[in-house]
């Protein structure tokens, strides 16, 4: 018997459903009335997102998926495009490295409908991200990856974009990066689309500015891998064809944002990110976050890494723990090994709050040890000077 309960939140911990019934969902699919298969999509979507199980059965089932897919992505109306792009993504991530015919067989019906501009902006960033998470999984090419960029460059570098299509581009364009060879983003992408991504830290909008600001700081992670003992903030600024200290100003703005026309929910939305780009940008420190996974502490680190985790959080939402568990895939991206025998560490009431409260004597060390290091790098900086 299915979980499922009848809000269209995700608050379930788990999700159990039947062969049985996810079997009649793939039947509806094929159903003349759009409302039904808007349901079937619906259904198929939250147990792909929010459990792991059934993975013989959508492997088994893929093809037919597939093929539903592509009848919602060329036919269908606009939310059941934007479900079927949704699907598209989930399904890759179910299947993992049997992916391919996935991503082969949709790359051009998503190609085609992210540069239709008659369509809604809603389907068009849909197909941004479904175009962007497929190809990451899938496709190892890197010279076709690199074929597939100006779409995107050419969407969030546009005047009169919509704001959730620059969006969806930004991240779509990040995620694809982050699996192509820093030498080849130093040497060409770098130097043409820097001044770009700095112009978009002024847009009206909190989530492109924070996209632009996440691939921002990519580019520094990028420049000093390729520079290494070389690297040189300035000149590294210089060849993205910026100012230096512009760029801090700006960043430094926005993390304290005084800005009186943008909301106070937006300035706190985007503090958070935009202190991790300014500890990238003038230290190089690279962003961190830590999950725990059947009771191991797992480290996320690199722009690299938050962004394939973010991309990935955000198609499996609070699946996302059920998937980190037990997904191969996941677990080769991440580079990760779960040991789901692992007993759970139980820690009295004083240990927690000696070892997890903020105010705790590890999180105080912690908190001037990355404050010595930075002080450090800056008069090393300066001595440089």
């Amino acid at each position: 018997m299915s979980t499922f309960s009848s809000s269209d939140g995700d608050n379930e911990a788990t999700v159990v459903a039947t062969e049985q019934q996810l079997e009649e969902q793939i039947d509806l699919l094929t159903e003349k009335s759009a409302e039904t298969r808007l349901i079937a999509l619906r259904f198929l979507n939250k147990h792909m997102r929010l459990s792991y199980a059934n993975e013989e059965f959508f492997a088994k089932n893929k093809q037919t998926i597939l093929e539903a897919i592509k009848r919602g992505l060329r036919k269908g109306l606009t939310p059941e495009r934007v479900l079927s792009c949704e699907s598209a993504c989930l399904l890759s991530i179910r299947v993992g490295t049997e992916s391919e015919a996935i991503y082969s067989e949709l790359r051009p019906i998503l190609k085609e409908m992210l540069l239709n501009p008659s369509l809604a902006h809603e389907v068009r960033a849909a197909a941004c991200g479904a175009f962007s998470l497929t190809n990451f999984i899938a496709n190892e090419d890197e010279a076709s990856t690199t074929e597939s960029l100006p779409m995107f460059r050419d969407i969030f570098s546009a005047k009169e974009s919509n704001e959730l299509l620059e969006t969806a581009a930004l991240n779509a364009y990040s995620l694809l990066l982050t699996t192509l060879d820093d030498q080849y983003i130093y040497d060409n992408l770098i130097p043409n689309d820097t001044l770009n991504l700095f112009d978009l830290l002024g847009s009206s909008n909190v989530e492109v500015r924070v996209a632009a600001g996440q691939c921002i700081a990519l580019f520094f992670e990028v420049g000093r891998n390729v520079e290494g003992e070389d690297y040189d903030s300035y000149k590294f600024c210089y060849l993205g064809g910026i100012e230096y200290n512009e760029l801090m100003d700006t960043l430094n703005e926005l993390v304290s944002d005084k800005t009186k026309s943008r909301a106070k929910k937006d300035k706190l939305k985007q503090k958070e990110p935009f202190k991790d780009i300014v500890a990238t940008v003038e230290f190089g420190d690279l962003p961190r976050e830590s999950l725990l996974i059947v009771h191991q502490r797992v480290e996320f680190e690199s722009w690299t890494q938050i962004l394939q985790l973010n991309t990935v959080r955000e198609y499996l939402g609070t699946g996302l723990q059920s998937h980190l568990e037990a997904n191969e895939l996941l677990h080769q991206i991440f580079d990760i090994s779960i040991d789901l025998d692992k007993k759970k560490v139980q820690l009295t009431q004083i240990e927690k709050r000696k070892i997890m409260s903020p105010s705790s004597d590890i999180a105080k060390f912690r908190s001037r040890n990355l404050g010595s290091q930075r002080v450090n790098k800056t008069l090393a900086l300066v001595a440089d000077d």
